[in-house]
């Protein structure tokens, strides 16, 4: 999971694949920024978990697969409300 986090962070900082509209953030604030952070991390970890199916099928990968779809299925969790025993980061309550 610390790989997941650490190419989620990198993206981020670079503006490579998270890139909030500047006009959209100041008109709407922190609830869009949620939005849009939490849709494209998603579509990330969807794109990188295709890949490593569609090109592999060593079993070296197994544990990178795991840990992809296990963020996956937290992530969706958490955008319907549940929550986990064990959070591995801070979410923040939204008032929108």
């Amino acid at each position: 999971m610390d790989i997941v986090t650490e190419l989620i962070k990198e993206n981020m900082k670079e503006k490579k694949l998270i890139r909030p509209s500047g006009t959209e953030v100041k008109l709407k604030g922190a609830c869009y920024v949620h939005d849009v952070i939490t849709s494209r991390v998603e579509q990330i970890l969807n794109q990188v978990n295709i890949q490593l199916i569609l090109a592999t099928a060593i079993p070296s990968f197994s544990t990178t697969k795991k840990f992809l779809e296990d963020g996956l299925e937290k992530l969706k969790r958490r955008r319907h409300g549940e929550t986990d025993d064990v959070m591995d980061y801070v979410f923040v309550e939204r008032n929108c």
